[in-house]
C-alpha cells in the first residue's frame, strides 16, 4: 500500500478507525482515533509524507455488520482509508477537462 501511495502523492489519505458496540461510546471513540493513529504513524514510517495524513475516529458510530454477533463485532473493528485528490491534483483535472 506504501509504494502504491507513494506513486500518487497528489493525493490526502483520510484514515477511519471504527469499534464494535463493546465498551462505552467515550472508550470506543479513544479506542477508533487511537487504532487510526497507529496506522497512520506505520504510513508516516514507511515513508508516507505526514502532512498527507489525517485521521478520524468514529468509535461503534458506523458498524458494517451486526454487532450481535461476535464474527460480526469482529468485523467492525477495523481500519478504513479515505483517499481524494488533493488541491493541484484538482487543478490539473480541472485545467486538462478545459482542453
Amino acid at each position: 500500500m506504501v509504494s502504491v501511495l507513494n506513486k500518487y502523492p497528489d493525493t490526502n489519505i483520510e484514515i477511519q478507525g471504527h469499534t464494535d458496540n463493546s465498551g462505552s461510546d467515550v472508550y470506543n471513540m479513544k479506542l477508533s482515533k487511537r487504532r487510526a493513529s497507529s496506522v497512520a504513524n506505520s504510513l508516516r514510517n514507511s515513508g508516507v509524507m505526514g502532512n498527507r495524513i489525517s485521521i478520524k475516529g468514529y468509535g461503534e458510530n458506523s458498524p458494517n455488520y451486526t454487532n450481535d454477533t461476535e464474527d460480526g463485532r469482529t468485523q467492525n473493528r477495523r481500519v478504513e482509508f479515505l483517499i481524494t485528490a488533493n488541491s493541484k491534483m484538482q487543478a490539473e483535472a480541472e485545467k486538462e477537462s478545459n482542453n
